[in-house]
């Protein structure tokens, strides 16, 4: 688990994509202070146990932000907002990328909310990407991130 603050709003990433992972996750969030509210980006392969990996954290989603990671193996984002729905989940949302589930996670997402992206390396891969967190600083770029190793 990686957190950063990017526009007074914590991002959690994790590359977890099995049952016991995301419930290791969960634990290690609970441990955290706590968030106003919590936005999901979420994209897994379909050949996970992808059911048992978002269980954890559909009591605790305000909102879904859903992609298809990777066009080879990857749920669609479709299916994944199907089960999610399913699973009981209140707000589900699709996204045609990670870097489109992540703007609209940060469009959503206020000062005291908290944005949990993870689902596989693919996921976390784009996402740290999409939200220029690992590039070299620039001008152009919305605003600078803090980081905390966790």
């Amino acid at each position: 688990m990686e957190r950063h603050t990017l526009d007074a709003v914590e991002w959690v990433f994790d590359v977890g994509h099995n049952p016991a992972a995301a419930q290791g996750l969960r634990a290690a969030l609970d441990r955290l202070p706590p968030a106003r509210r919590t936005f999901v980006v979420f994209a897994a392969m379909r050949d996970k146990d992808v059911a048992g990996v978002v269980a954890p954290f559909v009591p605790i989603a305000e909102r879904w932000f859903v992609t298809q990671g990777n066009t080879d193996r990857g749920a669609t984002a479709a299916e994944l907002a199907a089960l999610l729905t399913t699973a009981g989940a209140p707000r589900v949302s699709t996204a045609p990328t990670v870097a489109d589930a992540c703007a609209a996670a940060r469009a959503a997402a206020q000062a005291s909310d908290r944005v949990l992206v993870f689902g596989s390396f693919v996921t976390v891969g784009a996402a740290t990407e999409a939200l220029r967190l690992y590039c070299a600083s620039s001008p152009s770029a919305d605003r600078p991130a803090s980081w905390n190793r966790v």
